[in-house]
């Protein structure tokens, strides 16, 4: 195998996750991000991601400064718990079901333990051209400057550059008819685990963050794809919500009369699924790059860490760089599929004339068992792995 070095396109959580997994595997990693600006508002961790973060050394860290969380609570218009499920336990047994935590402390998080074991970040870089050769491809940074890899990764996100380069534009995202509004705003002491209000129409949803934040969400029927005028997110959210009458959804209209625009964000819910090989020569694609997903099951930046540690074990294991990336996508082909799958068949239920609570449950419970099922064996988490 030899020593490889890889530039990774894109530093957010794909980008850095697989950072952090590559070195420690003796991997050389040089990531660039062009936007130095965390965009979200909060992120939750999942049983799977959680274990998949585990495996990097890092699922500690993120409970720590997030909020762990046990179950969902369904309650009713007038606030009352109808039903609580507890989560299932998918990580191991020193981690919580669950998690929460604001994106950019993740950011940080993941930014600094790839950092720490030798990942080279440069921001305000992405790519202009990618040349494939015969023992690796050349690329022409935004800067002007050529640089040669062994490997490129592009996680750069859902309309990702890297995929254009390689396949120009025949992939593209595609609208779902649904979206969603999040609102980051201090905690409650009521929200102390994730919880729903379901109607008719909408979702309104809370989930804590830390000690001291938390994020009120909500999905609505989008058929549009409609877009928002930035300056006006907080009275336009503050009208999704009004018809709600639950009390603390109408102390989240208050809030939002004050709150800062910057606070509250709106998003079309598009997908991506690359129905072909996810690599070309010597390039691959992770994360949303390659597979974008609702979040229905919460599980897009889950998918995308599992990518980070899989591609991470393939390229460093005693095989070429063609053979560890096709084995990279038939190993992560299916299962990534599958998630995809379910959680767009719960926003179109969602987005129905008549949604069924017990179909929405029933393709619900059939994610979590999906995302349980391990997705490396035992004796993939020790080829290649060099100790720090």
């Amino acid at each position: 195998m030899g020593h490889r070095k890889v530039l990774v396109v894109g530093g957010g959580i794909a980008g850095m996750s697989f950072a952090r997994a590559a070195c420690r595997r003796g991997i050389e990693v040089h990531v660039i991000e062009l936007e130095p600006k965390v965009v979200g508002v909060g992120i939750f961790l999942s049983g799977n991601t959680l274990r998949a973060l585990d495996d990097i050394d890092v699922a500690h860290a993120c409970v720590r400064e997030g909020w762990p969380i046990a179950s969902l609570r369904l309650v009713d218009t007038d606030g009352k718990i109808v039903e609580e499920k507890p989560m299932p336990q998918i990580a191991g047994d020193d981690l919580p079901r669950a998690a929460a935590i604001p994106r950019r402390t993740l950011a940080r998080i993941l930014q600094d333990s790839a950092q720490e074991v030798g990942a080279k970040v440069r921001i305000g870089l992405t790519v202009n051209e990618i040349y494939e050769e015969t023992d690796g491809a050349t690329v022409v940074l935004s800067n002007g400057a050529r640089e040669q890899y062994d490997v490129v990764v592009g996680a750069d996100g859902i309309y990702s550059k890297v995929r254009t380069c390689l396949f120009g534009e025949q992939f593209k995202p595609a609208h779902i008819g649904q979206g969603g509004w999040r609102f980051m705003t201090p905690r409650h002491p009521r929200v102390d685990t994730q919880f729903m209000v379901v109607t008719a129409d909408r979702k309104v949803g809370f989930i804590p963050l830390d000690q001291d934040w938390m994020y009120v969400l909500a999905t609505v029927k989008d058929p549009q794809k409609a877009w928002v005028d930035l300056a006006r997110t907080p009275a336009l959210f503050r009208e999704v919500l009004a018809p709600v009458s639950t009390p603390l959804v109408q102390e989240m209209c208050s809030r939002l009369d004050e709150a800062d625009p910057a606070t509250v964000m709106w998003r079309p819910f598009e997908t991506f699924f690359m129905e072909r090989s996810w690599h070309k020569g010597h390039v691959v694609l992770i994360g949303d790059a390659v597979h974008s997903m609702t979040p229905h099951l919460t599980s897009g930046g889950g998918m995308a860490i599992e990518d980070s540690v899989v591609l991470a074990r393939w390229l460093s294991a005693d095989c070429s760089v063609s053979e560890a990336l096709d084995r990279f996508f038939r190993q992560r082909y299916e299962r990534v599929r599958k998630i995809q799958m379910l959680s767009s068949e719960i926003c179109r239920e969602e987005i129905s004339g008549s949604p069924s609570r017990d179909r929405i449950y029933e393709l619900t419970m059939r994610g979590y068992n999906a995302l349980a099922a391990p997705f490396l064996e035992e004796s993939d988490r020790t080829i290649g792995l060099v100790p720090h």
